[in-house]
């Protein structure tokens, strides 16, 4: 599937995406940590993901969104997340837009909330990854992601519904690119994709797809 920039930032501002994702909690003692969800142009939209390298936290071998925590250092969240994209997969910020913010999103298991941003890569340089924080790269393209979205209903249920069936598989190639065949996207980072991928369903279809 294709998806027009312009027409996703104006359906973000009409849906207010961030009062439609889980506001930020009256409880202030969590610690911010920002993503950024990076579509990718290809021959179809692709995502960008990351296997987080073996630190012994809560996050080790995650899949994830690149990301970390706010540093007193950076000028606002969205400062943290294109510093993160540098530093993780050495994507410089002038290769990336930012096309809305998608809201907060709290961790189950640990006190952190995460902000996710939602941004469009040009893709034209290699990814890097650091390999002190990051053991893997992939992309998985969007269209595969939504078919199983669809597929198990949870196009139509909020996420306490679904509760431990919020899983999302990998493709096979990006499965071979993080060198870890038994993968698969859950825990926070599928609640942040099942919210973007509400939003993406309600654009309408391209010229390609009827």
């Amino acid at each position: 599937m294709q998806i027009e920039p312009a027409m996703f930032q104006q359906l973000l501002a009409i849906e207010g995406a961030q009062a439609a994702a889980p506001a930020p909690p009256a409880d202030q003692s969590r610690r911010l940590a920002v993503v950024f969800a990076l579509l990718v142009p290809r021959d179809e939209i692709n995502l960008l993901f990351i296997r987080r390298a073996d630190l012994g936290d809560p996050w080790s071998g995650q899949i994830a969104f690149p990301g970390g925590h706010v540093e007193s250092t950076d000028a606002d969240p969205l400062a943290t997340g294109y510093r993160e994209l540098a530093e993780e997969v050495g994507i410089r910020p002038d290769a990336v837009t930012c096309l809305g913010d998608l809201g907060h999103f709290p961790t189950q298991t640990t006190r952190v909330l995460v902000r996710a941003f939602v941004g469009l890569w040009d893709g034209r340089q290699a990814a890097q990854a650091d390999a002190a924080e990051v053991a893997g790269i992939c992309e998985v393209p969007v269209s595969h992601l939504l078919d199983h979205h669809r597929r198990e209903g949870f196009d139509v249920l909020p996420v306490e519904q679904i509760g431990r069936r919020l899983v999302y598989p990998l493709t096979p190639s990006a499965l071979a690119a993080i060198a870890k065949p038994d993968a698969t996207i859950w825990g926070v980072t599928a609640r942040i994709l099942h919210h973007l991928l509400g939003l993406i369903a309600k654009l309408p279809p391209g010229k390609d797809e009827g």
